[in-house]
């Protein structure tokens, strides 16, 4: 029995081909099809839509938090304060269309150690100076 060469399978050449690669898009150029380059792919089945915004008060809020502690030690804490306050309400009040409520909770925890450590401080250097002066009185009518 002789076999045939004629009669050999014939690979299909179409499933064996090489997968061609996605265009490549250079900057300010786009391909039907494909976003432009440099912005991301717009949200679609499974993809994820982009987070709110973070409200700017809250944002100075912490910032002036933390300069307390380095510029001034109450005023900008108390300033502050009134601007993590205010954007408490804005993000409360947006309905998920604002976000900072975690930076609000930072400035507001900062804040008031700041005034705290600055009230310690200055409840123990008049302690100091009251001790001063009671000591300098005594000297005093002890020699007289």
């Amino acid at each position: 029995m002789t076999i045939d060469p004629t009669d050999a399978p014939v690979p299909d050449t179409a499933a064996s081909a090489p997968v061609p690669a996605a265009p490549i898009v250079g900057p300010g150029s786009a391909t039907p099809g494909y976003p432009a380059a440099g912005w991301p792919a717009p949200a679609g089945p499974g993809g994820y839509p982009p987070p709110p915004p973070t409200s700017s008060s809250a944002i100075v809020a912490l910032v002036l938090a933390i300069s307390a502690w380095v510029v001034c030690p109450v005023i900008p804490a108390v300033v502050a304060l009134v601007f993590a306050s205010r954007a408490t309400r804005e993000i409360r009040g947006s309905g998920g269309a604002l976000r900072g409520s975690e930076l609000t909770l930072a400035a507001k925890l900062v804040a008031w150690i700041n005034i705290g450590f600055f009230l310690l401080v200055l409840l123990i250097l008049g302690s100091i100076g009251v001790v001063v002066f009671l000591a300098s009185m005594a000297g005093v009518s002890q020699t007289t």
